[in-house]
């Protein structure tokens, strides 16, 4: 199976892109020391500033170096804010449970940064605030149901003044406050499910309007022509003239709790901030055209925890409060590369390298880059493993591009923190939570821009080349990890697959044009795009590739040659040879099983004499005659045990064997032995001593036994013929003996015979 083959299995399998809002994640604002988790967000009017509220603190964060500026402490947590008109003032709404305690501050804005002027005590939770168009007066919901109006400039030292109260005309919590943009009226609204419209010169009710829900909010457009406000599942349309009539009347989720008009009123924007068992949270979009048709529009996935939301003046960025340290920003444009003066520039980012903190461009900070194959200078020279990685395999006519890119150590460890409270707010990225973020990285980029940007920018044998399919995957560094892991980084890849004309024959070439630009709209854009590791694999096995490319370098060509053919190895040639001469093999088979067979058979038809061909151990010529009688005695201790049938034909040793094939005789002092037991004794018994030499016998060697005289010798003058007989008759039944006991021992053990040591 080839590479590309198995990326056109994989790739149905890849979460695809929804429809492309414009905003992308783009990184977080990491507010570290915060008192508490984000729940309020607002862009300035110039959209310079971001006012992110946690706990008790207010940060102010620059727009475009997306740092902190200053820290704002305030008496208690912080519900809301606004900026006035001109930026120059920023109130903050708290909850101010207590009696006699500051509800709402104003500060002003100075040479240092916004400093404290006045407060109000009158509120509880001021969690909406509007100011007025000329900046002079500012509305909260008051202590006893209703609404009023604090004087800016005016008050004693420290409280401000009271402009105007209006009537308490709503049952329960104040919900929304709006001022129109010609400053004549006010718009409130509460959980009794009333909208009003006041007259501010009066304070009188000018109109009212009935829902069958609480109101969770509203607000004027920014050319004060449109009143919008939602209840339960509804979102309702007011042409704000002189009629007050009704413009439309939308569908929408039930979950929505905030919404908000783009600057050019286009648009307006709903966040959903549960998620539900079809749809992750996300911020939908409705449109409005010069007709005054609303139609559903575009969708931002904000997978993670979203409780407030913010558009900038010039719709480029989107701020979302997380209700965590991290104020996660969506936009749609990358940030434009200036080619700041100052030097070189290793990675082609804009920024030298006196200023810059990643200067190979490989995502690890020069202080912790350290490890490289050059084995010094490392932070010039980038991780080709981390480096965006442009993968191109040909297959024939078929083509599969994947363009890898890693986010850096901060980036991943922001969107873990992220993903571990999305479900559960716990430490470990959950499989649901990596589920919920991969979508919301992959939902957003243009699919239309990317297939025509790579087919324009890619030739491969001098044939254009034709995409037609993206998908976009997360492949590592969410699920399983911890939010506190610094070191995992998260990959992402988009794959792009498609055709060429007639199928590439190598050698080929191909050629990239200089500076392919990653994804628009995407989390790309926050990620280094140079410099690039570029491989090119074909189906044949030839591999061409680029360590470092940098975006101002020319267009890229790459030659694919041909796969040299590889040298057999001895296992291979002796395969090769086994299938050539396989017939030879075969026969040399045959020819052994053939010589084993017959080797077998010949084992089989051999006869062992090892059972006739008994060892004789001769003994000494000195013992002959006592292991003669030893035996002898072993023998008729066993006889007496264990009598041996005839059937078993027994057999006597060796030595007496050898005697009875010579006619042993017994010598002449047995016979003399032998003729005394029969004359004094009946006993049958036979007896045996040992004798010794002397002048009157015949001399007979101690280690010499000599049966042949049992058989040779002939009766004496002396002996009578009947005890002649007898004698002979007592030597058989003794050789008989003999033979039946010898076979005997055969299957018996002998018992040792204590032996006695020759003198």
């Amino acid at each position: 199976m080839t590479w590309f083959t198995l990326c056109l299995l994989v790739f149905g399998l890849l979460p695809t892109a929804l429809a492309s809002s414009g905003l992308a994640w783009s990184g977080a604002v990491d507010i570290s020391s915060q008192t508490g988790s984000g729940a309020v967000v607002e862009f300035s009017h110039d959209g310079s500033m971001i006012a992110s509220g946690h706990g008790s603190q207010v940060m102010i964060i620059d727009t475009a170096s997306r740092t902190e500026i200053q820290r704002i402490v305030v008496d208690f947590t912080v519900e809301s804010f606004a900026f006035s008109s001109d930026d120059s003032r920023l109130i903050i709404g708290m909850a101010s449970v207590l009696l006699n305690t500051p509800a709402a501050v104003v500060y002003e804005a100075g040479d240092s940064g916004f400093s404290r002027a006045r407060h109000t005590e009158d509120g509880i939770h001021v969690n909406q605030i509007s100011i007025a168009p000329d900046d002079s007066t500012f509305a909260i919901a008051n202590e006893n149901g209703g609404v009023t109006e604090w004087s800016v400039d005016e008050g004693t030292i420290d409280s401000l003044a009271r402009d105007r109260d209006y009537p308490a005309a709503h049952t329960g919590e104040v919900t929304c406050i709006d001022h129109s943009t010609d400053g004549i009226h006010l718009l409130t609204a509460g959980e009794g499910g009333f909208v009003i419209l006041w007259n501010r010169s009066d304070q009188i009710e000018i109109a009212r309007w009935e829902t069958a829900a609480p109101v969770q909010d509203c607000t004027f457009s920014h050319d004060g022509t449109l009143m919008v406000w939602m209840s339960d599942a509804s979102l309702y349309i007011r042409n704000h003239d002189e009629t007050f009539s009704y413009q439309g009347h939308v569908e929408i989720d039930s979950r929505a709790s905030r919404l908000a008009f783009t600057a050019d009123d286009g648009e307006l924007a709903l966040l959903i901030p549960e998620r539900s068992v079809n749809e992750e949270r996300h911020i939908q979009f409705f449109n409005f055209d010069a007709e005054g048709a609303i139609t559903t529009g575009r969708r931002v996935v904000t997978a993670h925890a979203s409780l407030d939301f913010s558009i900038s003046p010039d719709e480029s960025l989107l701020a979302v409060s997380t209700d965590t340290s991290m104020l996660a920003l969506y936009s749609n444009s990358r940030i434009e590369l200036s080619d700041m003066p100052g030097g070189i520039d290793t990675d082609q980012d804009g920024m030298p390298d006196s200023v810059d903190d990643d200067d190979d461009g490989d995502g690890t900070p020069d202080v912790f880059d350290n490890v490289c194959i050059e084995g010094g200078s490392c932070a010039l020279h980038p991780n080709q493993d981390t480096i965006r990685r442009i993968r191109i395999a040909v297959d024939g006519t078929n083509v599969a591009v994947r363009d890898t890119f890693h986010l850096t150590r901060d980036q991943s460890q922001q969107l873990r923190l992220l993903a571990s409270h999305a479900i559960t707010v716990n430490y470990q990225v959950g499989n649901d939570e990596a589920r919920a973020i991969s979508t919301m990285l992959c939902s957003e980029y243009d699919t239309e821009k990317m297939l025509e940007r790579w087919s324009n920018v890619l030739t491969i044998a001098n044939q254009p080349f034709y995409a037609r399919d993206v998908s976009c995957t997360v492949e590592s560094g969410l699920q399983g990890t911890d939010r506190g892991d610094g070191g995992i980084r998260i990959v992402i890849t988009w794959t792009v697959s498609g055709r060429i004309g007639s199928a590439a024959q190598t050698p080929y070439n191909i050629t990239l044009t200089a500076g392919v630009e990653p994804p628009d709209a995407s989390i790309a854009m926050i990620i280094h795009a140079f410099p690039a590791n570029v491989q090119i694999d074909d189906v044949t096995g030839s591999r061409a590739e680029e360590e470092v490319w940098n975006r101002l370098d020319p267009s890229l060509r790459l030659a694919v040659q041909d796969m040299p053919e590889d040298k057999p190895d001895n296992f291979e040639q002796a395969l090769d040879t086994l299938e050539n001469y396989w017939y030879i093999v075969a026969l040399c088979i045959i020819s052994l099983l053939a010589l084993m067979g017959v080797l077998m058979m010949r084992r089989q038809n051999v006869v062992d004499f090892g059972d006739e061909d008994e060892e004789i151990d001769g003994p000494e010529p000195e013992n002959e005659w006592e292991n003669l009688v030893d035996d002898a005695a072993a023998w008729d201790e066993d006889w007496g045990e264990d009598p041996v049938a005839e059937r078993q034909q027994p057999r006597p040793p060796a030595v007496v064997r050898q005697d009875i094939r010579q006619k042993p005789k017994p010598p002449a002092a047995v016979q003399r032995d032998l003729v005394r037991q029969h004359r004094g004794e009946d006993d049958p018994q036979i007896r045996v001593r040992r004798t010794t030499a002397s002048s009157e016998q015949e001399e007979v060697s101690d280690s010499e036994v000599d049966f042949a005289h049992l058989v040779e010798a002939k009766p004496t003058p002396e002996d009578s013929p009947d005890e002649a007989v007898e004698a002979d008759e007592e030597i058989d039944s003794a050789l008989e003996i003999l033979k039946r006991t010898t076979e005997a021992t055969k299957t018996k053990r002998r018992r040792p015979v204590k032996r006695r040591k020759p003198k």
